[in-house]
């Protein structure tokens, strides 16, 4: 009798299936908001994500990857016919499209699942609910319920992880995530790790951690070049703290490699539990004296420091020399020569960087330098067709009471 229990307990435990599934964004129908339909598109993915097998590339993550990569098609595909093309693509086993409507006082969820394989349909359900907005959450969980209440057809599992095409896609859609304020990333930072760790072969899930530490570089990298043109404090504490996600998401990479190595020594399959996804804190500029004797400093010197760049880019050679020390000036004239015609062919043009758009690490490292040995560090912005291109520092001393720049 035990025995039997037990082996009742390992079936319920395991997925009656496996399979990758593309989700379309929920569709208001009969006359209900697209607001309200596209503020319930998360619930649904959430509750997918919470049946067990399922492996989820979202709509959103696609037209993530369309954009990143414009040539493979257009971004805007949100018909059936083309998802069905995708998902193929992309090596999903099914594609779920689903409506929201609202028939008196009751909110009607309607999901229809389609093997990609001959496009056709396996099931059409239809969630429930009476009662406020809130009724609507309640329909899609009915609805997914319903859904994934009995078992597939064979030809509509596959493993229980997703291909490595569709976790380009995945990563494609953690990165727009991220950026957008309005959105919580943590859904997607947890489905491409957890994906890691499900991922049965190492032949499989190489690849994907390699894709994933690379993501993290590039976009640490893209965050940090979106501060440089950030327009106000609120947008670079926004982006500061993207970047603090992905660091995080790097260090849950280490785990995941600890996890899988240690399931390997002990001949165990890899599980998620040692993994709790704390959100990070995001760092903060130190504020104390020396911050504030440099940020003096810095409002002292804009004056000089803008005057060489916009003689730079006027091309008004000595008047770009007249903004440096006196025994720098032919340094000055030969940086001149030497960098700005190449620059002017290219498009290159500069500004100052302001204060408000570099992370609190630079900040602090300026600070640090101004301290140590009372060196002005001022960054100035490179742009090209009005789209970054390099952050590069101005160094200044204090002549006389006077600053003048010292290196450029």
């Amino acid at each position: 009798m035990v025995r039997s229990g037990c082996l009742a307990l390992f079936l319920c435990a395991s997925p009656a299936f496996a399979s990758q599934i593309v989700a379309m964004d929920l569709k208001p129908e009969g006359g209900l908001g697209a607001r309200l339909a596209a503020a319930l598109t998360p619930t649904l993915h959430s509750e997918l994500s919470r049946v067990q097998g399922v492996s989820l590339i979202t709509q959103a993550d696609i037209q993530a990857m369309m954009q990143l990569d414009a040539a493979k098609a257009k971004a805007d595909c949100d018909a059936t016919s083309c998802m069905t093309d995708i998902a193929g693509a992309l090596g999903a086993e099914l594609l779920l499209t689903a409506q929201i409507s609202k028939v008196g006082r009751a909110y009607h969820a309607s999901l229809t699942l389609i093997q990609v394989d001959g496009a056709k349909v396996l099931r059409r359900v239809t969630g429930k609910a009476k009662g406020a907005e809130e009724a609507a959450s309640e329909a899609i969980q009915i609805a997914v319920g319903q859904l994934f209440s009995g078992e597939l057809p064979e030809a509509a599992s596959g493993p229980d992880s997703l291909s490595r095409r569709a976790y380009r896609a995945a990563l494609a859609g953690l990165r727009a995530n991220t950026l957008d304020p309005r959105l919580d990333a943590q859904a997607s930072r947890k489905r491409v790790v957890l994906d890691l760790v499900r991922t049965e072969l190492d032949f499989d899930a190489a690849p994907k951690l390699e894709a994933l530490k690379y993501e993290v570089a590039r976009g640490i990298g893209a965050f940090e070049e979106r501060i440089a043109l950030a327009k106000d404090a609120n947008q670079t504490a926004h982006l500061v703290a993207c970047i603090a996600i992905y660091r995080e998401i790097g260090r849950d990479l280490e785990r995941v490699k600890e996890i899988r190595a240690r399931a390997r020594e002990r001949g165990v399959v890899p599980s998620s539990r040692p993994l709790r996804f704390e959100r990070p804190e995001p760092p903060k500029r130190t504020l104390g004296a020396d911050s504030k004797a440099y940020l003096k400093a810095y409002r002292s010197a804009q004056k000089v420091t803008r005057a060489a760049i916009k003689a730079w880019i006027s091309n008004k050679r000595l008047a770009f020399a007249k903004q440096w020390r006196e025994e720098r000036q032919s340094s000055a004239l030969s940086t001149y020569d030497r960098e700005r015609p190449r620059e002017r062919d290219k498009g290159i043009t500069w500004k100052l960087l302001p204060l408000h758009a570099m992370t609190p690490g630079e900040h602090d490292r300026l600070v640090e330098l101004w301290r140590d040995d009372k060196r002005l560090a001022v960054s100035r912005l490179a742009t090209k067709g009005g789209k970054y291109h390099d952050v590069e520092r101005i160094y200044l001393k204090k002549v006389q009471g006077t600053w003048r720049i010292d290196s450029w």
